[in-house]
């Protein structure tokens, strides 16, 4: 009876263990069966291209150049991931590189290709032709020349928006709540100044512009720091308003002139993509670069990418007050990888996160104290910016101040927004605009002027007809005032 016992025993472990090692084998064979029928499909697919190709030019009614082909076979594929990835062809992968040395020639605007189809200008460089012709933050651009815009492809509009310094170009705009109108803009060298206008706007109060992140940017904006802080300087206005954002090293470079990596580092900004090598923590790096006086940080809805890494970290750390309207929202990583034949393209590898591990991608930055203004508002705000560059010319001023924002010659290095330090990059960021550059995608042009604004409707009666300044400066003077204990001051602008 044992023995009987012990063999039913032995087989049904036998068989148990057949069952199991059967379904194992075929769970491993199902799994590379299906990874080959995979393979299999994706070499069809790859075969599909190359038999469409040949086709082409086998039967199209006119001969056509292999390299139009292939190059918008390439710009098809990468426009169908996400609107922040692109195809460069050599000149444009070229002057994609000279855009963050600082200077380059064009129109000076930041344009998207919306959903809807339409090209739309995300925000004009400061002090450009764009600028001074007065386009704005979510103006359509629906013709150039006789030629309308009907779902283009971006590079094209570029194409056509850039040429030589002195020629002409006729754009015609469609704004919110105006007919159409034409603007014409004379192409020109830009030359982008990162630091912009440091001076002291109040007693003991300075402000300094940051248009853009370019690789001067963290040393201009040392010098500019260090030479407010020589003339009483003891509370600072950083206006990132219309800054449509630039290298990575430059974001976590500014970050970390404002803060400590003492008693240990702090972490600025992360990155999370498929490809754990996406996967990055910053940290700041200097122990107490300047003193430790109190920040307002101005953003508005063109305040996009480096420019929201950079009010995200001051914001989390608590290193600065945010006013004005919530930013951009794009928080998106591209990496810029070089192809054969000088060409290169550009796709999205990871997301960006704050300090606080929240997304910026979609979402954008929240104010700490929300200022709306209206589009008039927008429009004599930029009024006085030009007037007072007008005046910098004529008294033979440099409109940068301490900083003149000219960056060296030769290629960028390092991390760029775009892309990471091991070769897959050239450290440029490609969303700047030479001339006319693609750049992030809007929902809609409504969307993007509210984020603007703000939706506001109310009348400043300030000091400065700029309220977001204006709002920036009454906080840092209440601080200043609780910090001296001067209590009396306070309530005296209470009454």
């Amino acid at each position: 009876m044992g023995r009987t016992l012990r063999i039913w025993v032995v087989l049904t472990l036998v068989v148990a263990n057949a069952v199991v090692g059967w379904t194992v084998y075929r769970a491993f064979a199902q799994e590379a069966e299906t990874a080959k029928e995979s393979s299999s499909r994706q070499l069809e697919l790859e075969e599909l291209i190359q038999d469409a190709i040949v086709r082409i030019k086998r039967n199209y009614v006119e001969p056509v150049d292999t390299e139009k082909l292939v190059y918008g076979a390439i710009k098809g594929m990468v426009r169908a991931l996400d609107e922040h990835s692109n195809f460069f062809e050599p000149r444009l992968y070229n002057e994609m590189k000279i855009e963050t040395q600082g200077e380059f020639g064009g129109l000076g605007i930041e344009i998207t290709k919306r959903e809807d189809g339409f090209i739309t200008v995300i925000t004009p460089m400061y002090g450009t032709p764009a600028y001074r012709e007065g386009l704005l933050p979510g103006d359509r651009i629906v013709k150039i020349g006789d030629d309308e815009l009907r779902d283009p492809d971006i590079n094209d509009v570029v194409e056509k928006l850039r040429g030589e310094p002195g020629t002409t170009v006729k754009i015609t705009i469609w704004r919110v709540g105006e007919p159409l109108f034409d603007v014409t803009l004379t192409r020109e060298k830009i030359d982008v100044p990162s630091v912009v206008d440091p001076h002291l706007v109040e007693d003991r109060i300075g402000y300094i512009k940051l248009a853009r992140f370019q690789e001067r940017s963290v040393q201009d904006l040392d010098k500019a720091l260090t030479d407010l802080e020589r003339q009483g300087m003891q509370a600072l206005i950083l206006d990132l308003r219309d800054n449509p954002g630039g290298l990575l090293t430059a974001a976590t470079g500014v970050c970390d002139l404002f803060i400590d990596a003492d008693p240990e580092p702090r972490t600025l900004v992360s990155t999370r993509g498929r490809d754990a090598r996406q996967d990055w923590v910053l940290k700041s790096r200097t122990p107490g670069t300047h003193p430790r006086y109190p920040v307002v940080v101005l953003v508005n809805g063109a305040s996009a990418s480096a420019s929201e890494i950079v009010a995200g970290a001051m914001k989390d750390l608590g290193r600065g007050i945010l006013v004005g309207t919530k930013s951009y929202g794009k928080g998106s990583v591209q990496t810029v990888i070089p192809l054969g034949q000088g060409t290169a393209m550009s796709i999205t590898t990871a997301l960006y996160y704050t300090p606080s591990g929240v997304t910026i991608h979609h979402k954008g930055i929240e104010p700490d104290i929300e200022v709306k203004v209206t589009i008039q508002e927008e429009l004599e705000r930029r009024r006085q910016k030009l007037l007072q560059m007008e005046e910098n010319i004529k008294n033979g001023t440099s409109e940068n101040g301490a900083a003149n924002g000219t960056s060296e010659n030769g290629a960028a290095n390092g991390t760029s927004e775009n892309g990471t330090a091991n070769g897959d990059t050239n450290g440029t960021e490609h969303e700047g605009g030479n001339g006319a550059t693609p750049s992030n995608g809007a929902s809609s042009n409504e969307t993007l002027l509210k984020s603007l604004t703000g939706g506001g409707d109310e009348v400043s009666e300030a000091k400065y007809s700029d309220r977001q300044l204006q709002r920036g400066i009454d906080v840092l003077k209440a601080i200043l005032v609780l910090q001296a204990g001067e209590f009396h001051l306070l309530k005296q602008a209470s009454e």
